[in-house]
């Protein structure tokens, strides 16, 4: 997917989003439960598995279509 010299930035953004995203999402639903209570936060999580489904159901193709045209490039 990536060239040999671009492994390591792939490998160290791969290693970094998760980190970023546990403090981000830490703050943010530390505000959420604070302003809205905990029930309406929980509820509120509920979205972002749902967006997420949502997302990987309309772009399948496409990822699916792209990493075919990789592989037949390949060989």
């Amino acid at each position: 997917m990536v060239t040999p010299e671009r492994r390591g930035i792939a490998t160290a953004t791969n290693l970094l989003v998760p980190d970023v995203c546990s403090v981000v999402t830490g703050f943010v639903i530390g505000y959420l439960a604070d302003a809205f209570g905990y029930s309406t936060t929980f509820k509120a999580m509920v979205a972002f598995p749902i967006l997420g489904l949502v997302f990987y159901l309309f772009s399948r193709r496409k990822i699916l279509d792209t990493i075919a045209a990789r592989i037949q490039e390949k060989q």
